[in-house]
C-alpha cells in the first residue's frame, strides 16, 4: 500500500474511533477466554448487575439479580425509574456469563464472509473493556463501517451482594 493511502486509512480509522467516544480493546477470542476464566475464578455467586443495551433504535436498562450463580430476577428499568419484572425465555442471557456469550457470538458473526448480513468485505470493529479484578465486561461496542447502526452494552453498576431481591414495581 502506498504511504499516502496508508496515512488516509490510518486517519480514517482514528477519526472513526475518536467519534465513538469510548475506548476499548479489540475483541479477541483469547482475551474473552482470559476474562471469562478470571470471572469464573474471582466472580461472586451473588451479585446485582445493571447494564444498558445501546443501539441506533433502542436503549434499554436491565437490572439483574443473581443469587447462588443463578439469575433470580430480571427487571426492565423504565425512564421514570420504575422496575418492571421481565420473564425472558433465557434469563441467563442477562447475567455476566450471558454478556460473555453475546460478545463471543458477535465475534464469530464478525468473521463470517457476510458479517451481520452485510456485503462481503464489510469491516466490523468490535471493542470491549473489562473489570480488571473480576473480568466481567464493562463496555462492548460493535461498529460496522458503512452502516449507520451501532450496538453496545454498558455495565452501569455491579455489586457483589446477597441482600434480598426487592420486589418489582407494580404494573401501571
Amino acid at each position: 500500500m502506498k504511504p499516502q493511502y496508508q496515512w488516509s486509512v490510518f486517519s480514517l480509522i482514528c477519526l472513526f474511533f475518536a467519534g465513538c467516544g469510548e475506548v476499548g480493546d479489540a475483541v479477541q477470542a483469547d482475551r474473552l477466554e482470559r476474562d471469562q476464566a478470571l470471572w469464573a475464578k474471582a466472580g461472586p455467586a451473588d451479585y446485582n448487575l445493571e447494564w444498558q443495551s445501546i443501539s441506533s433504535r433502542n436503549q434499554s436498562i436491565y437490572r439483574v439479580y443473581v443469587r447462588g450463580g443463578k439469575v433470580e430476577a430480571v427487571r426492565l428499568v423504565r425512564p421514570d425509574g420504575k422496575q418492571i419484572a421481565l420473564k425472558p425465555a433465557d434469563v441467563d442471557f442477562y447475567s455476566v456469563p450471558g454478556l460473555f456469550r453475546t460478545i463471543r457470538e458477535e465475534l464469530m458473526q464478525s468473521k463470517q464472509p457476510r458479517p451481520f448480513g452485510q456485503p462481503e468485505g464489510t469491516t466490523v470493529v468490535l471493542t470491549m473493556r473489562s473489570d480488571p479484578e473480576l473480568g466481567y465486561p464493562t463496555l462492548y461496542r460493535r461498529d460496522i463501517f458503512g452502516v449507520d447502526e451501532r450496538m453496545g452494552i454498558d455495565v452501569t453498576s455491579f455489586n457483589s451482594t446477597s441482600e434480598p431481591i426487592p420486589p418489582p414495581d407494580p404494573p401501571r
